[in-house]
């Protein structure tokens, strides 16, 4: 990622965590380190941040824990970038804090783990957070234009 930065030349504005999972915010220590962007995540996954190296662990996976978040993303909150504004979307389920990205002038969304590639967020938790998944995206993705592209964390990119 720092690569593609520099090899594009990008100013990083905001480092925005959808949700607290250790294998979306791995990696924010050396993004702040070398960006000195704000983090950003929901309140309700921020204390997922510090326990990131000990999750890795049960994986196998060496990973270190994330810096605290510089600000908190809520629900119907817009981040300006360049000529772009995107819309947090709060969907709770997958995580407490789970997030979508909606970027209505792209017709776009950004699902994080709310959404998979032909699938939702699995998770290991108890039936209501599954019941409360389904009715985030009742709620919040099934309202967005019929034609919205889905960029979800895991499975490929849309058409």
């Amino acid at each position: 990622m720092i690569q593609a930065v520099r090899r594009h030349d990008l100013a990083i504005r905001y480092i925005i965590n959808t949700h607290g999972h250790f294998d979306h915010v791995g990696g924010n220590r050396q993004a702040v380190a070398e960006f000195g962007a704000p983090l950003l995540i929901h309140q309700a996954d921020a204390p997922m941040l510090d326990r990131v190296a000990d999750v890795g662990r049960m994986y196998g996976i060496q990973s270190e824990n994330s810096p605290p978040a510089d600000g908190f993303l809520v629900e119907g909150m817009e981040i300006e970038f360049g000529v772009y504004r995107m819309k947090v979307l709060h969907t709770p389920g997958h995580t407490p804090g789970g997030c979508c990205l909606y970027l209505a002038q792209e017709n776009k969304v950004i699902s994080g783990d709310t959404l998979f590639a032909d699938s939702i967020g699995r998770h290991r938790s108890p039936r209501r957070l599954h019941e409360q998944l389904l009715e985030s995206i009742r709620s919040k993705l099934f309202t967005l234009p019929d034609d919205v592209a889905v960029y979800p964390a895991m499975g490929p990119k849309p058409p």
